[in-house]
């Protein structure tokens, strides 16, 4: 699992969790505010969990088209959106409700 918003829905994504399996998170131990029962979990379930830092240049995201297209990760899409400044618009807000599970795409069309 690739955590990138920590909080309950990291907690949440735990129960989806197989034992021994692996999580990378972006969220540091000193943001991290994830729920009590989080730590519990990651033992029970035998998890390995590390922080992961990247810089957003070409090269990282090279490496992670690679690995969508080769199907070792699997994102998940809610939301897509024209590329346009109305598309942009409506991604925009709809990321502002907090409401979004998921990644909103702009497609080009």
């Amino acid at each position: 699992m690739l955590d990138t918003l920590g909080g309950e829905s990291y907690g949440e994504a735990l129960n989806f969790m197989e034992r021994k399996g692996k999580v990378a998170t972006i969220i540091s131990e000193r943001d991290a505010k994830w729920p009590d029962y989080a730590d519990a979990m990651e033992k029970e379930k035998d998890l390995s969990v590390m922080f992961v830092f990247t810089r957003p240049d070409g090269k990282n995201m090279n490496h992670i088209r690679e690995l969508v297209e080769a199907r070792k990760i699997r994102p998940f899409l809610t939301e897509m959106y024209p590329l346009t400044v109305e598309g942009a618009q409506k991604a925009h807000l709809s990321s502002q409700t907090g409401r979004v599970r998921g990644k909103i795409v702009l497609v080009n069309e």
